[in-house]
């Protein structure tokens, strides 16, 4: 039985490794720009959560009966089914007997409560809307 040799050039070795390594670094540069790519949607994404996460939602108590400037409003608010209310500001009445304060909430649903504590002229009164959807 004859033996056979097998014979390598050693150029053909050279031109393998050098395509190799440029595979290699096409690889490794698209796996940069793919990376690069997720990080870019993810932040895009973490940014339009953030804008969508927070809304305006403007509070308005009246004092009915006749026009009452100066009284102190307190307002309040608790996600609906909480049993806790959550102080948010106390607010002064307007020329036209108005206290309006606007805040930031994320989406959900929510209890909203405007107090007057009452004073020397006046018994304490509040007013409550339930269940109210921020979307």
């Amino acid at each position: 039985m004859a033996e056979e040799k097998i014979v390598v050039r050693e150029e053909g070795i050279d031109e393998l490794l050098d395509s190799f390594m440029k595979i290699l670094m096409i690889i490794i540069v698209l796996g940069i720009i793919i990376y690069l790519i997720q990080m870019i949607q993810q932040s895009i994404q973490q940014a339009v959560e953030a804008y969508v996460v927070e809304r305006n939602v403007e509070l308005e108590a009246l004092l009915q009966g006749s026009v009452l400037p100066n009284k102190p409003i307190k307002f309040y608010y608790r996600p609906s089914g909480s049993a806790e209310w959550i102080y948010i500001d106390t607010v002064y009445t307007d020329s036209e007997g108005k206290a309006r304060k606007i805040i930031s909430l994320s989406r959900g649903t929510y209890d909203f409560k405007a107090v007057f504590e009452g004073d020397d002229n006046y018994e304490p009164t509040f007013a409550e809307k339930l269940n109210i959807v921020i979307s």
